[in-house]
């Protein structure tokens, strides 16, 4: 038992002594490699200044946090390695007990300034963006630098399809003040990693893609990598939020060419169901940037479905007009009378509707027709009573008869009185003729305007569709 714990004292002191030489190797490494006199964080870590310095740049996609249509920037969140070579920060590891690996502040050493050319982060620098982690230096001097970061960046949006657009946004990484020749940025790989990549609820990420640039300006060039991110807007929400509801509103404005004049509420549901849609247009204008380059596909539908709901609301107007025109004791035009009863009545499905009413009006006017073949609108009392006012009343012996002549008399007023009520009755038949005469008149024309405005929905919604502009930002995958 007493040698058992003596071999664990002895193995114990064994490693203490070995951490402690190791911790005293890799003091003295650090003291050796940033020696005052023989390191300078501030000078790009080159023996020979026309030697160029490579900064490969590998990007990981964590998340995006959202994208702000009215400002046009895009919020994520990102993994970035810089790898890079220091020509000062070599050594040997068998000098210090085989340590080929170190690993210090990133602010110990030189470290390239890279720069978000397009960030927009108000309360960070262009520079200012990255986590200040450490750095993982190798005995020949390759430097990793693994940092995260959370962006704002600008991302120029074609919303003309919206909401199922798609967009490209992207992040452009470079040296603010080394010039091509000075420090090159490459990319390790073509894409960027998205394997712990967060989904968003509004956005599919499609693709990512890094691309190296060279962009020359007066005093030289300057390279950088840009990462390209293709995502697609999941439009679930604005369906049943917004263009749904314009649908049903759609639906609606239907019933205003089926609702009876007689009702009274044509023109009021129609006005109702104009403002409604209008708010939900306020919606849509209050989550899109105000340009004049294009008009998004929902604000398409919505500005469409607002004028055709103006139109059904002034077709009632114009219906109810002519459903009381009657009242005046006009006649329908024969011209108007032959094309709606004759060819829309029948296109329309209303001939078993109408064709009993014309067979009646038609008997009415062979009964009111005269010698000349014209009806005549004058009561029938009017020239009655003229022709019988100053004829005489005789008895059988040829006489001017005195109190039978006085009975004849009265009787024959009766017979007057009981044609003359005969008559106003068949002129009230008449009016009430030509009033429901207008009244089919309304009914076809608001049948006919009903068609009309289907089909002018169902062209509108697919010419909308169907021509639509390309995006221009598409990219090929």
């Amino acid at each position: 038992m007493r040698h058992r714990r003596q071999n664990w004292i002895y193995t114990f002191a064994v490693i203490c002594c070995l951490m402690r030489v190791t911790a005293s190797n890799g003091v003295s490494l650090v003291k050796d490699l940033f020696d005052v006199n023989n390191y300078d964080s501030s000078i790009r870590p080159v023996k020979n200044e026309s030697t160029t310095t490579t900064v490969s740049v590998s990007m990981s996609l964590n998340q995006i946090r959202g994208l702000k249509e009215k400002t046009q920037t895009l919020s994520s969140a990102i993994w970035v390695t810089f790898g890079w070579r220091d020509e000062f920060l070599t050594w040997n590891p068998a000098d210090y007990n085989g340590i080929d690996e170190l690993t210090i502040p990133s602010g110990n050493i030189w470290i390239p300034d890279m720069t978000l050319y397009n960030s927009v982060d108000g309360e960070k620098g262009f520079t200012e963006i990255w986590s200040a982690t450490n750095v993982r230096i190798s005995y020949k001097g390759d430097v990793e630098w693994m940092t995260i970061a959370q962006t704002q960046t600008t991302c120029i949006l074609q919303l003309s399809e919206y909401p199922f657009d798609q967009q490209i946004c992207s992040m452009k990484i470079g040296s603010w003040t080394y010039f091509a020749h000075e420090v090159d940025v490459i990319p390790t790989n073509n894409k960027a990693n998205i394997g712990n990549f967060i989904k968003n609820e509004e956005w599919e990420l499609i693709d990512t893609k890094l691309l190296q640039n060279y962009v020359q300006y007066t005093a030289g060039a300057f390279s950088d990598v840009t990462l390209s991110i293709h995502i697609k807007r999941k439009p679930n929400f604005y369906l049943f939020t917004l263009l749904f509801p314009c649908i049903l509103l759609m639906v609606i404005a239907v019933a205003v060419f089926w609702l009876p004049a007689e009702s009274g509420e044509k023109v009021s549901l129609g006005v109702t169901v104009l403002l409604a849609l209008t708010v939900y247009q306020l919606l849509i204008t209050e989550n899109i940037p105000e340009t004049s380059d294009y008009v998004p596909l929902l604000a398409q539908l919505f500005g469409a479905s607002v004028v055709l709901l103006a139109f059904s609301t002034l077709s009632a107007v114009g219906v109810l007009n002519i459903h009381f025109y009657g009242c005046f004791g006009a006649r329908v035009p024969k011209p108007l009378r032959r094309f709606l009863f004759g060819c829309c009545a029948k296109v329309l499905c209303l001939t078993p509707h109408i064709s009993d009413f014309l067979q009646q009006i038609e008997e009415m006017e062979s009964k009111g027709t005269g010698a000349d073949g014209k009806t005549s609108h004058m009561p029938y009392h009017y020239t009655r009573r003229e022709h019988m006012q100053d004829v005489p009343i005789v008895n059988g012996n040829g006489k001017t008869a005195s109190m039978g002549d006085t009975l004849n008399k009265s009787l024959e007023e009766l017979r007057m009185t009981r044609l003359d009520a005969k008559a106003s009755r068949q002129e009230e038949e008449r009016n009430a003729m030509y009033v429901q005469e207008w009244q089919l008149v309304a009914c076809v024309v608001d049948r006919l305007l009903f068609v009309f405005f289907v089909l002018a929905t169902i062209m509108i919604s697919l010419l909308i569709i169907l021509l639509r502009p390309e995006d221009p930002h598409a990219i090929s995958v």
